[in-house]
């Protein structure tokens, strides 16, 4: 059944010639010749001044009349109207708008009168809302600043602040506003700066050309003509600060040039319009592939303004029309698209065009879920909505949303709306609207040897692992390290190594796997691959190593046996009557009576049965007030009402709890107090007893070869007593041969140690390696999952490196890579290879695995660069060499030249290198012991000099990555700020400047030749990034030394993570852990996360905090377990 409801917002109908426009980082204003301002792009700060606008809008609307002049700012709008009122809307964080207030404005606000002309900080020339200032010009001359001073370039002689304007000069005739800085022209041709000029902080205008007749500013550079129609630049585009030294001719017959971010655009005095700069995204309209050279390139003819924002770029010609190329993700192009453009495409000038703003996205509903699709658009109204099916129109869907109440198979598909009004049509993205089956939680597991089965909340029955034998009863002897589904309305389950039993809701059991003996109870020795029925009136159903029983509804116990008193050749033995539960061990049985008694009958040679002596029995009374029991092959448990556990038999590998020299006992002993359930392994190999507690917690003791206790259980060994394994929330546990399996209260099923044969469930069989951290079992709805994660690499610079993962899905996924967080373009399939790695391929490799349903990233692969030279790649190592330092260190100095270098540390010295952070603090890099120390930065520049210090040292600057590969425990690497608590010489440091004092990293990953590694030591930094891993990624390495850590950060779709092997002192020194987008902190291998106090590099102290982060630990909550709160 589907519901119309009608959303609106309003747009106009206009044409007109184009005179001007401003292009920003997700929108775009320009003027008509009747003084109609027009915007498109984003809306969501009011920075298009309409509050109809919802959202973004891909097609320009009108925003208002009577306007000359408009700037476009990172998140707001600054206009002049032609009485010379200046107005403002959008973001006002800094009090950029200069309305007195810092308060955001979704629709004009008046700032101010007698204007000439504005300017404001350009988008995207400073990442940071906090930082953006304007200026105007009034028609007096003078000249007026407002908004953040951080590097005095208000021009006013202070560094603070206004949100109230401040005239700093006279005979202005123009101003413009980049980064950090403001350029003003004067009447007489001179041209002026204040505020960033290298790494002096202007306070006060100062004088930095002649002759000049127009200007522009860009994020770290200015180009400005002169009045013999060159054209200059001080520093160059992608520079992230400008320098008003010595200028550089760009052009000759210039007319006009405009600053981007990363390239330029200007017009000659034959009015052609040419670019030059980076084409990321196609904002030189040059086509792909290509760049703009040192002299440029010509882009179009006839042209009369252009505008370069933010990777994209506008143009408007002589006739009036307006073009455009670029970045185009918020449709600030205004094409009625949010499609890149690679070449120049005109932008309409009908104003009111209709465009859909917000798009229905993909859904994943169950039956008798509601689906809802929502769109909402913009232009002239009246408008119409057409919602389509399949290409095929809905009768009656013609409102901004699409209501199903009771979806089935049918209503499963593509949608899409159509947008319509007088002046066209818009149609939005498609959807894809996927009925999936409900994902079921997981009750209980049972697990033999080498295949598992577990019941689902819907009483489908599932099965993973061994299939020699038909045991997983899907119709082949064919292995599955997938979970394949056997049966429906199942009740109850058990298992022996080589068969499967389970009973249904009408009382049927059924029996499937091997049967030589007639043990699956048919009748017949024909080995059974689909199950087949074997009895009725069944209630449920228990099995040991080689037997199976059954109690019926009326609660007799029968067995069908195959060895010892349980019976033989699969004929059915009654047992007793008035029986509740039962427990099946190799050929001994315990069972528990209606009254509370336990009862044993079978073998006792290890005194499993608990009577004293080694006899075999018949039915027993073994004791009073039990409520559930559990059989390992030659050991019994019990659980009394007051929830002690007991146990009885052999205690050979610790299963019984009773210590390393206790090979057992042959009646009960009490072994843990608060037990809620047990079971145990009946493997001859791996015996062992896991039980859970009633608050949850897992608990273990026996044999742990393989990891099949988990990952918290270090070192392998048998556990002589019971210990906490380290897992909450359980419900349901199983212990294997050499695996184990549990069920969280959430209902996901998770695997440990060797799955031989796929019993895991996880998509793999671990032939040769156990995993001892758990992993999920269970995915939903046919969501993809990581079957083969992609292993580490050293790589030696002449041989490829081939990275390898597999995903598998009910729909089989597409596979894509990425390298730290970013998509590898073109590379796809479950195989990446780098012809020849250099320093920097250096990172971490993550493969994401997608369908129609939802997509999964792998575990990262650490690509670390082998080396024997002191440094390689773009970095070279200074003299003179093995300096001593007061601290006792010998050291060699590399410095980083370009944006990656692996570097190495001789025998008992220390090789330090160094970059600029983005918050221009000189970073300090010191590594020593084995292995090689890979760097690469992040949005590299450079090189320059400092600009908060004193040195004549060309640096890069850029936000760092670092591998660490071939490590061993003698291996430590340190991360800290020069400040003047770490640095020799005191007089690098500039009184004027407010040092940050800590150094800004994205990642440390960790892989070591021996699985060991000494310290991480970066008290003094904090790691922060927007994608990929941000953190310290050590997997599986055990620490020696400490890992210090000064805080860490995710924003956007990074993920935050301190994932080791195990570590004995592990802190967090001055942060919170706070992270920006919500993420929860992926850890490993700590037992004690502590916060202590950090300090700065200038040796101020910074208070410990408490956390504020969730800790998360194989899908499990942690944080309460290891976190250390001052």
């Amino acid at each position: 059944m589907c519901i119309g409801v009608l959303v609106g917002a309003i747009g106009f109908s206009a044409r007109a010639a184009v005179t001007s426009v401003s292009a920003g980082l997700d929108h775009t204003m320009f003027i008509l010749a009747d003084g109609t301002l027009a915007g498109m792009g984003t809306n969501y700060a009011g920075q298009l001044g309409d509050l109809s606008i919802e959202g973004m809008t891909s097609r320009p609307m009108r925003i208002g009349t009577g306007v000359r002049s408009v700037v476009v700012g990172q998140h707001h709008t600054l206009f002049v109207r032609t009485d010379h009122t200046l107005w403002g809307m959008g973001e006002n964080v800094s009090g950029q708008l200069g309305d007195g207030t810092t308060v955001a404005r979704s629709s004009p606000i008046q700032v101010t009168s007698d204007v000439a002309q504005v300017a404001t900080t350009s988008p995207s020339f400073t990442g940071l809302t906090t930082e953006q200032h304007s200026a105007f010009v009034r028609t007096d001359g003078t000249l007026w600043t407002v908004g953040a001073n951080n590097a005095g370039q208000l021009g006013d002689g202070t560094r603070a602040s206004r949100s109230t304007p401040v005239q700093v000069a006279t005979g202005v005739a123009a101003v413009g506003a980049g980064k950090g800085y403001t350029v003003f022209l004067k009447t007489d041709g001179t041209l002026w700066m204040m505020g960033t000029d290298s790494a002096t902080k202007r306070l006060l205008p100062v004088q930095v050309a002649t002759g000049v007749e127009t200007f522009s500013c860009g994020r770290g550079y200015v180009l400005f003509v002169k009045s013999d129609h060159t054209l200059w630049r001080f520093s160059d585009y992608g520079a992230s600060q400008p320098s008003f030294g010595t200028a550089t001719l760009v052009s000759a017959d210039v007319n006009s040039a405009t600053a981007g971010v990363d390239h330029m655009l200007f017009i000659k005095a034959d009015d052609t319009l040419w670019g030059r700069g980076r084409n990321l995204t196609g904002q030189l309209g040059i086509g792909p592939d290509s760049e703009g050279g040192s002299d440029g390139v010509q882009i179009a003819t006839s042209v009369l303004a252009a505008s370069a924002g933010d990777q994209k770029s506008f143009f408007v010609k002589k006739d009036g029309s307006l073009w455009a190329m670029g970045d185009n993700v918020f449709g600030q192009l205004g094409d009625g698209t949010r499609v890149d453009r690679w070449t120049p495409v005109e932008v309409p000038q009908m104003l009111g065009l209709p465009s859909v703003v917000v798009f229905p996205t993909t859904q994943v509903v169950h039956p008798r879920q509601q689906a809802t699709l929502t769109c909402a658009g913009n232009g002239l109204v009246p408008r119409s909505f057409q919602w389509y099916h399949d290409d095929v129109p809905i009768a009656g869907a013609t409102e901004s949303t699409y209501v199903c109440r009771d979806p089935g198979p049918d209503d499963g598909g593509r949608y899409a709306v159509v947008l319509t009004n007088a002046l066209g049509t818009a149609r939005s993205e498609t959807l894809e609207l996927v009925i999936a089956t409900p994902v079921q939680k997981v009750v209980s597991v049972v697990t033999s040897d080498e295949h598992t089965l577990f019941l689902r909340t819907d009483g489908s029955l599932w099965g993973t692992g061994a299939n020699r034998w038909g045991q997983l009863g899907d119709g082949t002897t064919t292995d599955r390290a997938l979970s394949v589904q056997i049966a429906t309305d199942v009740v109850s389950v058990a298992v022996t190594p080589e068969a499967s039993f389970f009973a249904k809701a009408d009382g049927t059991l059924w029996a499937t796997g091997s049967n030589r003996d007639g043990e699956i109870g048919d009748g017949t020795t024909e080995q059974r691959n689909s199950p087949v029925q074997v009895a009725t009136d069944v209630a449920s159903v228990f099995a040991g190593r080689y037997n199976a029983m059954y109690l019926t509804r009326d609660g007799t116990l029968v067995s069908i046996g195959v060895l010892g008193r349980l019976g033989s050749g699969g004929v059915r033995v009654p047992i007793a009557t008035g029986v509740t539960s039962a427990a099946v061990g190799a050929n001994h049985a315990i069972f528990v009576k209606t009254d509370g008694t336990l009862w044993g009958t079978g073998a006792n040679n290890f005194g499993q049965l608990g009577l004293g002596d080694v006899l075999e029995a018949d039915s027993t009374l073994i004791a009073n007030d039990v409520v559930s029991v559990a059989a390992g092959s030659f050991h019994s448990l019990f659980i009394k009402r007051d929830g002690t556990l007991w146990g009885m038999g052999t205690n050979s590998t610790g299963q019984l709890g009773l210590g390393e020299n206790v090979v057992g006992s042959k009646t009960p002993v009490q072994i843990a107090t608060g037990v809620a359930l047990v079971v145990a392994s009946l493997s001859n190999d791996s015996p062992r007893t896991m039980f859970v507690k009633t608050d949850g917690s897992l608990w273990g003791m026996g044999r742990n070869r393989l990891g099949e206790m988990g990952e918290f259980v270090v070192p392998p060994g048998a556990l002589d007593g019971p210990e906490y394994l380290g897992y909450d929330g359980i419900v349901a546990p199983a212990a294997g041969a050499v695996h184990s399996l549990f069920v969280r209260a959430n209902g996901t099923l998770w695997g440990m140690g060797l799955g031989r044969a796929g019993q895991l469930g996880i998509g793999i069989a671990y032939v040769e390696n156990a995993s001892s951290k758990p992993r999920p079992v269970t995915q939903g709805a046919g969501i993809p999952f990581i079957s083969e994660h992609p292993a580490n690499v050293a790589a030696d610079g002449r041989s490829p490196v081939v990275l390898h993962a597999a995903a598998e899905a009910s729909e089989t996924p597409s596979m894509r890579w990425q390298y730290n967080g970013a998509d590898i373009p073109s590379v796809t399939g479950g195989t990446m290879t780098l012809a020849k790695a250099a320093s920097s391929s250096a990172g971490l490799y993550a493969a994401v695995a997608e369908n129609r349903l939802g997509q999964v990233t792998s575990d990262c692969a650490i690509v670390g660069i082998v080396s024997t030279a002191k440094v390689i790649g773009t970095g070279e190592e200074l003299t003179p060499v093995d300096i001593p330092h007061p601290n006792g260190n010998i050291f060699d100095q590399v410095l980083l030249t370009g944006a990656a270098e692996t570097i190495t540390a001789d025998a008992g010295q220390v090789t330090r290198t160094s970059y600029i952070d983005l918050d221009n603090d000189i970073v300090q890099v010191e590594f020593s012991g084995p292995g090689s120390l890979s760097l690469v930065l992040d949005n590299a520049s450079g090189r320059a000099k400092p600009e908060n210090y004193n040195q004549d040292i060309d640096y890069m600057k850029g936000h760092a990555g670092i591998v660490i590969t071939g490590a061993t425990e003698n291996t430590h690497v340190s991360v800290f700020s020069v400040g003047r608590a770490t640095a020799v010489n005191q007089a690098l440091f500039k009184d004027t400047v407010n040092y940050d004092g800590i150094a800004d990293i994205a990642f440390i990953a960790v892989s070591s030749s021996n699985g060991r590694f000494g310290g991480v030591r970066t008290a003094n930094a904090n790691y922060f990034a927007s994608r990929g891993v941000t953190g310290v990624y050590a997997p599986g390495v055990a620490f020696d030394g400490p890992v210090f850590v000064g805080n860490i950060t995710a924003f956007d779709t990074a993920q935050p993570k301190i994932v080791l092997g195990s570590v004995n002192d592990a802190r967090i020194t001055g942060g919170d852990l706070y992270q920006d987008n919500g993420a929860a902190v992926q850890v490993s291998g700590i037992t004690q996360l502590k916060f202590t106090n950090g300090s700065d590099s200038h040796g101020n102290t910074i208070l410990a905090k408490a956390n504020r982060a969730v800790l998360e630990e194989n899908g499990q909550d942690v944080t309460s377990r290891i976190v250390v709160n001052p």
